[in-house]
């Protein structure tokens, strides 16, 4: 009976130490990619995989600022929920919840932070499919290895803010949620393509709130929040005063 104890002690410490392990080597290889995706460093706090559930959680994940800027973060995730399925050539996500985004637009002189995140991972999309077209098999090609797609068959992005720190603008904006079902792309393009959905949806709704996104548009911006405040502080006689010397608002 001892013997059957310190046996199973030992595989209970082997699976555990397996485990640990697996989910270590996992996270790095993730953070990697991540950090080579977005040219700035990701950071996971949490990762923990279930094998017999096929399921995936990460927590905390932390999308590093470029170089030049205040705030630690350009965005941070809170949650991230994978269920995952295998058939054939083609990894089938049941579900993946990604919840509690918030993103850091910050103007710092002639840049701004998430569109140069968002123009590099643009340029390095499209790259990618300028390859992928070069490299289509021919009907005469004799290559027959594959990628692996992956089908999203219910996405889910929730929660997500955008507080925008600027010269002039000091604002927090609510993004609406996101829900799409059937999502396809090649395994290499996966994350790419989560995160230009992510970058889209915020690009258009702060271009909703009256605030455009880029460097040229967010001084354009600026400078007319800056005459809508004048509008509030003078009068009716200043502004013609103004006027007379071409200074119209």
């Amino acid at each position: 009976m001892k013997i059957i104890k310190k046996i199973t002690i030992v595989l209970i410490i082997i699976i555990a130490g397996f485990v640990i392990f697996r989910d270590n080597l996992l996270k790095t290889f993730v953070e990697q990619q991540g950090s080579s995706l977005l040219n700035t460093a990701l950071v996971i706090e949490e990762f923990n995989s279930d094998l017999l559930e096929r399921t995936l959680n990460i927590k905390n994940i932390h999308i590093a600022n470029l170089i030049g800027f205040q705030d630690k973060d350009a965005f941070t995730l809170n949650n991230i929920h994978l269920e995952i399925n295998k058939k054939g050539k083609t990894i089938i996500v049941e579900k993946l919840n990604i919840n509690n985004i918030s993103l850091y637009l910050e103007q710092k002189n002639n840049r701004v932070n998430l569109y140069e995140i968002y123009n590099y991972l643009d340029n390095k999309h499209k790259s990618k499919q300028e390859t992928s077209d070069d490299k289509k098999p021919t009907k005469h090609s004799t290559n027959k290895k594959e990628e692996y797609i992956v089908l999203i068959k219910y996405l889910s992005i929730t929660n997500m803010n955008v507080r925008i720190n600027s010269e002039l603008i000091k604002e927090k904006i609510q993004i609406p949620d996101i829900i799409i079902y059937d999502l396809k792309a090649p395994l290499s393009k996966v994350s790419a393509k989560l995160m230009k959905i992510i970058l889209d949806k915020m690009k258009k709704n702060i271009q909703k709130a009256g605030i455009d996104f880029g460097k040229k548009e967010l001084k354009k911006t600026v400078i007319k929040k800056l005459k809508e405040k004048v509008n509030e502080l003078i009068g009716d006689d200043a502004k013609k005063i103004l006027k007379g010397f071409g200074l119209g608002f």
